[in-house]
């Protein structure tokens, strides 16, 4: 049997218990709402972390919990709660500690991709191991050597440092920018040596040369202090902020020190020693684990799903950025330029004006990619391009270039500015965004194959992948509340981008000598390195597309492989169930917790409720539930009858009717209920989904299924819904979850969509139970359950998903104009 659906099992903890409230019943009365919504999240995830059959899956899976411990930062109520939380939730993650422990001693995370090249040289200091400095060179140095190479650093250093580093302690602590990369050293006395990284993060490169501009801001040579000096550990470590909550992960990242990835507790007690709670510092091999993921994992896919109402929220982000930037463009210096003034331009000065050129080719991006119209305002773009031209003039020293360029921009800004302000554009529908993204990706595949590209097409391609880059940039940026998928957008985006950089490093060098004419734009032709060439690739091929439309292929093999499996995975999960000396997934019950022996418990009033005991048989028969309706649902959408054998569908009737009665603590019902329930399995046994009785569906008769299943959710615009309706949407919906969730636990090679396709209608599914467990909760009487606005919107994105929209739901065009 299968072990995805040995493991599927889990998803009750989560997904479809909208039936019996709340998962975590551990600290029943302590935890508030998110976070109990939080502990059975990290429940679950820790525990899928083994669906892994590979290390890379595995971290790709660990890499989840990340996301989920920022979303958690978000959504817990205050510190208290969120302390407490983090403290619940560290006993949780044995999965997550135990794999990326042994990943840290098997993975090359300084260069992943690449064999792992560089060893520790360890040193005694006392009772504790310290780390002395090997320049990343894969071996144990001399005292000489090392003098030698902490000289070169350290006079690199003093010519191009724009950073200082510093001790941290409590005032500093506090002072830590919420989202940065710092770099730390451990020193043996505890101190804690601090300071930035250099921003777009550290590139370990193959072949160990130290790139230029490496030395801007201190690496762990400059922290450390001198070429002997031993450390207890060092590495990297990223603070998030919210409010007065906290959040720390750290790394033993560095590749000069290679300190092990046990020393990282010494910093976890340094850390706790200046008020950093213990629960709240996450060791990780790298602060950004899906970074790592994607390079060591060529199968993973980077999710793009772009809605309607995703391109307008995206857009208007990017031009709440923009109108920032435009803000505070300075005129003054810009005047000064155009009329050849004499002004000696700071680095901080040509950041600022390289920023403002960045901030319009990103908006420059979003009209590009979430307009109708695919493409920014004439103006607009006009504008953008010839900002670049002084960018490129400045950093050329062109200074009639210089002269021009400014004059043309400071006319411009004085005629022209609130053309540079305007936000009223039609927003792209689904088809067209998920066309426009096809197609690029197609042209750089196209062009970058080419052995050598005139400058226009080498531009094209740098262009294209900065447009992909901002992107990822702009759904990190709006993932961070919610948590879902930020770590692995935020990773594509420095991809994308470091990409871009590196051809930028070559155009610009060209630009440079068409300005100065010492040649032609006609007769530049340029040859993409193999290095890019293979990246740009690499990440394209990662890109998982979702369709507009969720166009789910019945193949008799595939279909005969989920049923089958979800079949014998339901039967032998109930024999689990009923085995006495089973811990059952985190479940230890001291009596025997089979069907028979439970039920009589509950007839003859001996379950209260109130005991660890009963606290964890409630849990079970819950689990019970999930395993029945998952099977169920199998049946539902693949099965040729498109039904469960009625035994099945009475068994789930008499357990929901069970678990609503003890929720309303409702001794004598639950009696009777229980009573019901242990006559029908004397009398018809409990189902076990005989396999003989299996057909395969064909595609018609599937995808009826499937519109009967979700376009219930047409109902959503009324605005009062009885909570029987309520109820009954409740089932549709995680059917339809549990459906996707067989295809994405199956395997990417049975897929008939991107994974991302099956990701993130899942979320979407998950996302609107939950909504609606709410409003039912909370609704003022049996009948009076609100629709909100925001499960309109949920309701809105499924019916377009599977393209059974109803006009009074869901509108063709979207028109932004504020």
């Amino acid at each position: 049997m299968s072990l995805i659906f040995k493991h599927l099992y889990f998803l009750s903890f989560v997904a479809g218990i909208f039936f019996c409230g709340h998962v975590s019943l551990d600290a029943e009365g302590l935890l508030s709402p998110a976070t109990e919504k939080a502990v059975s999240q990290f429940r679950k995830l820790d525990l899928e972390i083994d669906f892994g059959y590979s290390l890379p899956e595995k971290l790709l899976r660990c890499s989840y919990l990340q996301d989920a411990w920022i979303t958690y930062l978000q959504e817990a109520e205050n510190q208290q709660d969120f302390l407490l939380g983090m403290a619940e939730i560290d006993q949780l993650t044995d999965q997550f500690r135990d794999n990326l422990n042994y990943a840290a001693t098997v993975v090359n995370f300084f260069n992943p991709g690449t064999p792992r090249k560089l060893f520790p040289q360890e040193i005694e200091l006392g009772h504790q191991t310290g780390f002395l400095n090997t320049f990343k060179k894969g071996r144990d140095l001399t005292e000489q050597e090392r003098a030698e190479f902490f000289g070169y650093e350290w006079s690199q250093y003093e010519e191009e440092s724009t950073s200082e580093p510093f001790c941290l302690d409590i005032t500093s602590l506090d002072r830590l920018e919420s989202g940065k990369i710092y770099n730390f050293a451990l020193l043996p006395d505890g101190t804690i040596r601090i300071a930035l990284e250099k921003p777009g993060g550290k590139d370990y490169l193959s072949n160990e040369e130290i790139a230029l501009g490496d030395f801007a801001y201190p690496n762990h040579t400059i922290l450390a202090g001198g070429p002997h000096q031993a450390l207890l550990s060092a590495g990297s470590l990223i603070l998030y902020r919210v409010e007065d909550k906290q959040l720390m992960f750290v790394s033993n990242k560095s590749g000069h020190f290679v300190p092990s990835y046990s020393s990282l507790r010494l910093l976890k007690k340094q850390l706790n020693a200046l008020g950093f709670d213990p629960h709240s510092v996450i060791t990780v091999p790298t602060v950004d684990l899906s970074d790592a993921v994607l390079s060591i994992y060529n199968t993973v896919q980077i999710p793009v799903s772009l809605m309607q109402e995703d391109a307008e929220r995206l857009f208007l982000l990017a031009h709440q950025r923009w109108i920032n930037a435009l803000n505070q463009i300075d005129l003054q210096l810009l005047t000064e330029l155009s009329q050849g003034a004499s002004i000696d331009l700071s680095r901080p000065v040509i950041a600022e004006l390289n920023r403002i050129r960045e901030e319009g080719t990103y908006m420059r991006s979003a009209y590009q990619i979430f307009t109708e119209s695919h493409e920014a305002p004439k103006l607009f773009h006009k504008f953008v391009k010839r900002f670049g031209i002084l960018k490129d003039a400045i950093k050329h020293n062109i200074k009639e270039e210089i002269i021009a360029e400014a004059k043309w921009i400071v006319k411009f800004l004085q005629e022209n500015g609130n053309v540079l302000m305007d936000r009223s554009f039609a927003i792209s529908q689904e088809a067209s965004l998920y066309n426009y993204l096809r197609d690029e990706i197609n042209t750089i595949k196209n062009l970058i194959s080419k052995d050598l590209l005139p400058i226009d097409e080498f531009h094209l391609i740098k262009k294209m992948v900065r447009e992909l880059g901002s992107l990822f940039l702009s759904l990190s940026e709006d993932a961070f509340e919610s948590g879902h998928k930020f770590s692995i957008y935020r990773a594509a985006a420095k991809s994308l981008l470091c990409a871009n950089q590196h051809m930028a490093a070559i155009h610009d060098e060209q630009v440079g000598k068409i300005m100065r004419k010492e040649v032609q734009k006609s007769e530049i032709v340029l040859e993409m390195p193999q290095s890019i060439k293979s990246h740009i690739n690499k990440l394209l091929d990662q890109l998982g597309i979702a369709p507009p439309v969720m166009e789910i292929k019945i193949e008799e093999k595939t279909v005969f492989m989920l049923i089958n499996e979800a079949k014998d995975w339901y039967f032998y999960h109930y024999l689990i169930s009923c085995h006495p000396d089973e811990h059952i997934y985190g479940v230890s019950l001291p009596y025997d917790p089979s069907p028979n022996q439970l039920l009589t418990k509950l007839i003859n009033g001996d379950f209260t409720g109130q005991h660890e005991e009963d606290l964890d048989a409630i849990k079970l028969l819950k689990i019970t539930l999930r395993n029945a309706e998952i099977a169920k649902n199998a049946l539902i959408f693949l099965d040729k009858s498109h039904s469960a054998p009625e035994e099945l569908d009475v068994y789930t009737s008499c357990l929901k009717k069970i678990l609503r009665a003890i929720e309303k603590n409702d001794p004598s019902s639950v009696a009777v209920e229980a009573a019901t329930m242990l006559e029908f399995m004397s009398l018809r046994g409990t189902p076990t989904l005989a396999l003989e009785h299996y057909r395969c569906t064909d595609q018609d008769s599937f995808n009826k299924a499937l519109k009967t299943q979700i376009s219930i959710l047409e109902k959503f615009q009324e605005y009062i819904l009885s909570s029987y309706l309520a109820e009954k949407i409740l089932e549709n919906v995680q059917t339809v979850a549990d459906l996707m969730n067989l295809y994405l636990l199956l395997g990417q090679k049975y897929h008939t969509l991107p994974t991302a396709a099956y990701e993130e209608t899942l979320h979407d599914c998950e996302i609107l139970i939950e909504e609606l467990q709410h409003q039912v909760k909370y609704a003022e009487s049996e009948d009076q359950v609100t629709i909100t606005p925001k499960l309109k919107s949920l309701a809105n994105r499924l019916l377009k998903k599977f393209n059974f929209n109803d006009s009074s739901l869901v509108s063709d065009s979207l028109y932004i104009d504020i």
